[in-house]
């Protein structure tokens, strides 16, 4: 048996492709994994997994989708951006979710690890014959506790999607342009960079938002 092989978690992870849409991720999660909220005021919760996803060049990220993960944290963060434009977003183009992760092959030994990342990562994702098999767990993984809750008023992941900014009463913001006010940007790709633009003046606020 190989270090890696040692070392590896094969059982909490699960692949999605970069390409899948925000949407379909969402459902996707929730079938296989997801608990409903048992009150109005609770979120979805998951069982602990690892979700893999792949990116363009061969790279992948790893993203904590679990109660209170990261990976809701991030998808509702950009979602009080951009609004209900963010379930057409492939989960590769999200900005903000998916940084590559280290990879290592099944037939690396822990010398060969250790002199590629002056160390053992945290988590790095194993390969074998060119497909994620698992993922090597090297130092101490944080798994988060508690009930997740969004502290944004754009929800994914309550008993029902809200992009409540589009109420009468909900939290909007003015263009320091055209003085409009709006609910969420109008998202524009620029290569692999995302801009925030003012829906009526089309002007550029990606300052804005620090």
């Amino acid at each position: 048996m190989s270090f890696v092989s040692e070392r590896m978690d094969r059982e909490r992870f699960f692949v999605l492709s970069g390409e899948t849409p925000v949407r379909e991720a969402i459902a996707i999660l929730k079938e296989r994994f997801g608990r409903p909220p048992r009150r109005p005021s609770e979120e979805w919760s998951f069982d602990y997994m690892r979700l893999i996803v792949t990116l363009p060049e061969g790279k992948y990220a790893i993203l904590e989708s679990s109660t209170d993960g990261e990976l809701q944290r991030k998808l509702n963060a950009a979602a009080d951006k951009i609004g209900e434009a963010i379930l057409d977003v492939p989960l590769a183009h999200v900005p903000g979710l998916c940084q590559p992760s280290p990879v290592v092959q099944m037939t690396d030994d822990e010398a060969m690890v250790r002199a590629r990342f002056g160390g053992l990562p945290d988590q790095a994702i194993v390969l074998e014959a060119g497909q994620p098999v698992g993922v090597l767990v090297g130092g101490r993984v944080v798994r988060p506790r508690g009930a997740f809750e969004s502290r944004f008023p754009t929800q994914l992941f309550g008993p029902a999607m809200a992009f409540s900014r589009h109420e009468p009463a909900g939290e909007r913001r003015e263009c320091p342009v055209c003085h409009a006010d709006f609910p969420y940007f109008k998202p524009v790709q620029v290569g692999e960079n995302w801009q925030y633009h003012c829906p009526h003046c089309d002007a550029d606020l990606t300052a804005e938002l620090g």
